[in-house]
């Protein structure tokens, strides 16, 4: 994929040809052995690693194995994972909750990982040091076995003896230049399982006496159900029971189509709702309003507002985009079993801890009688973060006295999504007599991501970073620079989506400098590298338009254009090429070139894997996502008024460099997104001397 000097080659040979996968789903690890906290070293020498974290695509099990094989010396084709159930003791020491977000996975867990494997590593040496009567310096390990002269021991012969050794504390880390799997490609252990249809889904959990469950969702935000029709509900084929929760009624069935048409059935009269005028344009005018106030500080460098007046040449551009749904393909779900003395609940969850204490906080019983088992999803983006589903589940269960299973329609993940935030933001900046970004004054209005779920994370001026990162501080030399927030107050459910604050604040900061490259009269790459102040920065930029050759000539009514980003730990850099239709105004996407720089490498067909399908993501948001509010609540309801990008336009080539580095890790999931977006609206601008300032492009008129 890559073979600059400075960058990692992937080649097929590469490819481990399989590995164990998955030992167990459900915190149920194969018995016996050298147990540690995050792994298990078993008398047959498998290796099974505690997984805190869900997988839903991102590949992370794969790689926290791949982490601890590399460390314990042990086999790859020998470790697996297993899902852990809800406990604080598998926190993410980051987080401190067993929470799945923020491209940490990899970053929150390599440390623990790494030493917990060390630590097993050095107790089986002790162990084969006293079997062999030589002291433990002279022995080395690799591959599963610990080695002395010409003799080899297996470390599933050693678990019993070495489990009687004291764990150390700071066990002695393995350099980097000895490591046999970080940096190599390694195939996906959940993918075979998957593919067999073996893997196991929140919907794939069946209880004795379950029943399937729908509640009446209000279609306004705010409304409270005021009567219905429950012998209609009742009549319906299949339909069990209807019951009052306290947050609105419920139909039980022996399927979820009886649910579903049994919760029609009811025909529920509503009351009028929090704020039944709005809509798409009343959001938008709110947002719009909030900037001529002043927000909340979030960076003040020199005198940027003086500047701004001041100056006779600047730019002053006003940037519109979306509410975004996250749109997963398999919808909420959760399964709820409460009873007196407890709670399990199953399903697709990133954010366990929040289950449990939503468990708790509804049945009023101990966390210690709580139990989340974590199943695999099919598609998070932040979604799976979210606790609506499990709270809907336990309030039926908790009514119905029985286990219950509750998915969500493609209507009702829609209607129901706590959604990225549509933001507005104004941006004044011009250069000084040298070429220099002589000011920078942002202002930007959009709700708050972490009031809802995180709201510890909110400063004490009550700025949530997620609304400025990535223009609160930039990798560009500016010479005065006031950017601020003003929080957008709505009913509207607000959550994490795919990169959070950088998927929208990307887009007008390298829309902004690809404008002040064009006052200066200089190429837009040039420009950029003269006043970047990270070197990192500048290097995946070298390297993106280096491997997508920004010098050479294009075909006629094709334009290229180019953006960075730095965000989870991560810099990128793309350059997309396009060409527009002349009557329907289409984009053709033809390449994407993207270089990432994450630090130490893990992965890298991950990477790629995740760059790609972040790409895929971004363009699919950038030419037609956006979802539409009106009456007081949802408008948008199934994929044909939420145009998700297809296969046939998808990019015809997306190539992934990575640069190689021995850097902390940084995020993966995430980063690849947000560049993508100006890439190609920079590209556009070439093309037809139009700025895009809104967003989707089919709202365009």
């Amino acid at each position: 994929m890559t073979n600059a000097p400075n960058a990692l080659t992937l080649c097929a040979d590469m490819l481990n040809p399989g590995v164990n996968g998955v030992f167990a789903v459900d915190g149920q690890p194969p018995e016996g052995g050298l147990e540690l906290l995050w792994l298990t070293v078993h008398t047959d020498g498998k290796v099974s690693v505690m997984l805190n974290k869900i997988e839903m695509g991102q590949g992370s099990s794969t790689a926290l194995c791949m982490i601890v094989a590399d460390e314990l010396d042990a086999d790859l084709q020998r470790v697996g994972f297993v899902q852990a159930l809800y406990d604080p003791k598998y926190d993410d020491p980051e987080f401190h909750a067993m929470l799945t977000g923020g491209s940490t996975s990899v970053r929150s867990m390599m440390g623990p990982l790494r030493e917990a494997a060390a630590a097993a590593r050095e107790m089986l040496k002790t162990a084969a040091a006293e079997r062999l009567g030589v002291d433990a310096s002279e022995l080395t390990t690799e591959n599963g076995f610990v080695i002395h002269g010409e003799q080899k021991i297996p470390y599933g012969e050693l678990v019993e003896e070495a489990a009687g050794q004291a764990v150390p504390e700071s066990p002695p880390l393995k350099d980097a230049a000895s490591f046999r799997y970080l940096g190599h490609c390694a195939r996906r252990m959940d993918i075979p399982d998957k593919i067999a249809g073996a893997a196991r889904f929140g919907l794939d959990v069946h209880l004795p006496d379950m029943h399937y469950a729908a509640l009446a969702w209000p279609r306004a935000y705010g409304a409270t159900a005021e009567s219905w029709d429950e012998d209609a509900a009742l009549a319906v084929p299949g339909v069990t029971e209807v019951v009052q929760t306290e947050i609105g009624p419920a139909v039980l069935a022996e399927n979820t189509w009886a649910a579903w048409k049994g919760r029609d059935a009811l025909a529920v009269q509503w009351s009028e709702g929090t704020q039944p005028d709005l809509s798409t344009e009343v959001l938008f005018e709110e947002l719009e309003a909030l900037l001529d106030s002043s927000g909340i500080i979030a960076a003040d460098t020199g005198d940027a507002p003086g500047r701004a007046e001041a100056a006779a040449d600047k730019i002053d551009l006003t940037f519109h985009q979306p509410f975004l749904a996250h749109a997963p393909i398999e919808p909420m779900n959760c399964t709820a079993h409460v009873r007196p003395d407890g709670v399990d609940l199953w399903g697709p969850t990133q954010f366990q801890t929040g289950w449990a204490e939503k468990a708790v906080e509804i049945t009023g019983l101990p966390m210690e009688s709580i139990a989340v088992h974590t199943t695999y999803a099919g598609g998070g983006f932040g979604r799976k973060g979210m606790l609506d589903g499990a709270r809907v589940a336990v309030h039926v269960s908790k009514a119905c006295g029985k286990p219950v299973q509750l998915l969500y329609s493609r209507d009702e993940e829609f209607h129901y999504d706590a959604v990225r935030p549509g933001s507005v933001a104004r941006v004044q900046a011009g250069l000084d007599a040298n070429g220099k970004i002589a000011f920078w004054n942002h202002r930007t209005a959009s709700a708050s991501v972490l009031a809802g779920l995180l709201p510890f994370m909110l400063a004490e001026t009550g700025l949530d970073f997620t609304g400025v990162e990535g223009v609160s501080e930039m990798d560009y030399d500016i010479g005065a620079l006031r950017v601020e927030w003003l929080r957008h107050e709505t009913p509207v459910p607000i959550g994490f989506w795919r990169s959070v604050g950088s998927s929208h604040n990307c887009f007008v900061r390298e829309s902004v400098i690809d404008e002040l490259a064009a006052v200066a009269g200089e190429d837009p790459v040039a420009f950029r590298l003269a006043r970047m102040t990270d070197p990192r920065a500048a290097g995946v930029l070298k390297l993106a338009t280096e491997r997508y050759g920004w010098d050479r000539e294009l075909p006629e009514g094709h334009a290229a254009g180019v953006a960075c980003d730095h965000c989870f730990g991560s810099y990128t850099a793309q350059v997309a090429e396009i060409s527009r239709d002349p009557e329907s105004g289409a984009i053709t996407v033809h390449r994407v070139v993207a270089a990432m720089d994450c630090g130490q490498t893990v992965n890298p067909l991950n990477i790629v894997m995740q760059v790609e399908g972040a790409v895929i993501m971004g363009l699919s948001a950038l030419v037609g996502e956006g979802m539409e509010f009106a009456d007081g609540g949802v408008a948008t309801k199934q994929f044909n008024t939420y145009p998700v990008m297809r296969m046939d336009a998808s990019p015809e080539a997306i190539e992934v460099h990575i640069v190689e580095n021995a850097e902390a890790p940084g995020g993966v999931g995430e980063p690849g997104l947000p560049a993508v977006l100006p890439a190609v609206t920079n590209a556009l601008k070439t093309l037809t001397g139009e700025r895009v300032t809104e967003l989707p492009l089919s709202r365009k008129k």
